[in-house]
């Protein structure tokens, strides 16, 4: 299942960075916390 959430991150990331760059913090802080 942890799996399946990583890859999602992953989306999330792209897309955030392709909308604003503010969202692109949050998306990092969900990489953070996969550590």
């Amino acid at each position: 299942m942890e799996t399946a959430e990583n890859w999602s991150l992953d989306a999330a990331l792209l897309f955030n960075i392709e909308g604003d760059r503010e969202t692109s913090a949050g998306a990092k802080l969900g990489v953070s916390k996969k550590f």
